[in-house]
């Protein structure tokens, strides 16, 4: 049997347009990669303005039947990386890890959002995590996606399982910053999201408000059930500047973010939340709650603040704060953009990404932290 010469292979649960930049920044690296997704792009996510995702040169098959994941796992070679995506979570990436086990290997990774921790639902979670990671073996590496992520697994998880923070990662965006341009008017906050209690717009909008409305106007992207109570709790406060754009393509996200001066995620819970991405990468801060994953890449003051996720006294101080802060500044926004280039792209997650495969016993920091113990030098 020809065996395929895959170095690296992701298994997930369905095609992900933010797995795109980091698997062709792979490539870049002269790395062959191979994507098996359960599904395809779900309606869903297609609602939500997404695309489909560019892989670039690597090999993608999608929802291969029993017979021919078999196959697929019996044709790569011994040496191939393994990246699974979800501890168990989705019956075909559980499915290939079984078969990966049965035949000789190389590194097996997996990557795991947190899961929810709130009310009954959160207790059940916690205890199927619980038996999960108990009966884990056979795994090198989990990347944790988020702070709670990291925080959940490293008391889950046995000590002889390296674990290594990772995110979700965006494409690249190529903007030049005007630096003669005037600074002036109202601070333009925006919210990207689902109109959906989960990510809280009613939160933001409400806070905003209790605020003059001379000092900042809000631009509002997404849809969801909230709408309605959104329009009218900004239609009812007079000279508030709100815009509802609804949803809009993905690509056309970041031409509004580079027109913000603060992009606001108040979640009450968030896997990562890409558009802490989006927003960094063209120089705008953020304010982010801790209970979305993506609040890890605020790890500079360029980058924004950070919230207490239950407390919406903290999220009242720190939106003020950053409305007094002002408008962003061309040179503030280029050197942003620039850090966010530098430290949360795909280009810098691919490298860390390979540089964790390539020494399995480092404890390496992410590019946004910079540090670097070898697991065999701790006391």
């Amino acid at each position: 049997m020809t065996q395929n010469a895959h170095d690296i292979v992701f298994w997930q649960n369905t095609i992900s347009l933010h797995q795109g930049p980091l698997v062709r920044e792979l490539g870049y690296l002269g790395l062959s990669v191979l994507v098996v997704t359960q599904d395809g792009l779900s309606e869903a996510r297609r609602s939500m303005g997404w695309g489909q995702a560019d892989f670039g040169t690597a090999d993608v098959v999608t929802s291969p039947s029993a017979a021919a994941l078999n196959q697929l796992v019996q044709e790569l070679g011994p040496e191939t990386t393994h990246v699974f995506s979800g501890l168990d979570a989705y019956p075909m990436v559980a499915a290939a890890r079984r078969l990966v086990r049965r035949r000789p290997h190389g590194q097996v990774l997996i990557s795991t959002e947190p899961f929810d921790t709130r009310g009954l639902s959160g207790l059940a979670r916690h205890a199927r995590f619980f038996w999960r990671s108990h009966r884990l073996t056979g795994v090198d590496t989990v990347l944790t996606i988020g702070r709670q992520a990291r925080e959940q697994f490293n008391r889950l998880l046995p000590s002889t399982v390296r674990k290594a923070e990772f995110g979700y990662f965006v494409e690249s965006r190529t903007r030049t910053f005007e630096t003669t341009q005037p600074v002036t008017g109202p601070v333009h906050v925006v919210f990207v999201g689902e109109l959906i209690d989960l990510k809280r717009p009613e939160l933001l909008l409400e806070a905003l408000l209790a605020i003059p409305h001379n000092t900042w106007r809000l631009t509002v992207i997404g849809d969801g059930p909230l709408r309605d109570a959104v329009s009218r709790s900004a239609s009812q406060a007079r000279h508030a500047d709100v815009s509802l754009l609804g949803t809009v393509p993905n690509t056309a996200v970041a031409d509004v973010l580079v027109t913000a001066d603060l992009l606001v995620l108040p979640s009450a819970y968030d896997g990562w939340g890409a558009v802490i991405n989006e927003a960094l990468s063209v120089g705008t801060p953020v304010l982010v709650s801790s209970a979305a994953g993506s609040c890890d890449l605020v790890s500079t003051p360029l980058a924004g603040r950070v919230f207490a996720a239950q407390s919406r006294a903290d999220f009242r101080r720190q939106l003020a704060a950053a409305l007094d802060a002002g408008r962003v500044s061309p040179e503030a926004r280029r050197d942003l953009a620039a850090w966010a280039r530098e430290k949360t792209s795909a280009r810098a997650a691919a490298s860390y990404l390979a540089e964790l495969i390539r020494d399995p016993q480092a404890e390496i920091a992410p590019p946004w932290r910079n540090a670097v113990t070898n697991r065999g030098d701790e006391s």
